[in-house]
């Protein structure tokens, strides 16, 4: 979490990172996230929208096609406590695309006992940031957020200004715009990415001192209140509640 005057140095590089992610076709729908891993003749596969990865009968599992190769441990269905090193590349028409030992192998999901993900969390959680928001809110790196851009007539608004790379401020972000999907166009969600740094033309031109925020309107375009320093998932729903009521 930002605090100005703390932590000038640290610099986040996911703002130039591109959108990756891995794509799993299952039951005709295309899903976007990460693989996970494979057990018992389910498929864990985490979508960024989501808190947990979901699990998918293997059966209905048509693709899973892979940004890059993963690194994976793995154990064969005749003897699943020994568990293998590999890379699996993919999985199609009932074959995992697993390469072991030097050897690139199409193995049926039914030889397999589990096969588990080996990945970095830093990469997960870069990677996810850069897929649920792939560009900067209204005014760029040049100039700052204005709000009256993102007001509506009627509907409530929640302005985030999200520190990336921060995983408090994201799991916030997460639960606020879950909160406006669910009030039936009651009130909208608008992120705003602020780097960690005093000359950021956001914290210059709102006086941010910490790292995330959350302001409310209310839809009469009115700020309503601030959220900033401690508050827990209650205050982010009375926050909001009270914009819409236009308190």
């Amino acid at each position: 979490m930002y605090k100005a005057g703390l932590g000038l140095a640290l610099l986040f590089l996911c703002l130039a990172l591109p959108v990756a992610a891995d794509v799993l076709v299952v039951d005709g729908r295309e899903l976007a996230g990460i693989f996970c891993g494979f057990d018992k003749k389910r498929l864990a596969f985490q979508e960024w929208r989501e808190g947990a990865p979901g699990q998918h009968d293997i059966a209905l599992v048509e693709r899973l096609r892979l940004d890059r190769p993963v690194r994976v441990s793995f154990a064969y269905a005749k003897n699943s406590r020994q568990k293998q090193a590999g890379v699996l590349h993919g999985f199609k028409d009932g074959d995992f695309d697993l390469e072991a030992a030097g050897r690139r192998l199409q193995l049926p999901d039914w030889k397999l006992a589990r096969l588990e993900a080996v990945f970095d969390m830093r990469d997960f959680m870069l990677r996810r940031e850069a897929a649920l928001n792939p560009a900067p809110g209204p005014g760029g790196k040049n100039g700052h957020f204005e709000v009256s851009t993102a007001l509506k007539a009627g509907q409530a608004l929640v302005v985030h200004f999200h520190q990336p790379g921060s995983a408090a401020s994201e799991r916030q972000g997460n639960y606020v715009r879950r909160l406006c999907d669910d009030s039936r166009g009651r009130a909208i969600y608008h992120q705003v990415k602020v780097e960690p740094k005093p000359d950021d033309p956001n914290i210059r031109h709102y006086d941010l001192q910490t790292l995330p925020q959350f302001w409310f309107y209310t839809p009469a375009g009115v700020l309503s209140r601030r959220l900033a320093e401690r508050f827990t998932e209650s205050d982010l729903e009375d926050a909001l509640e009270s914009a819409r009521r236009g308190r």
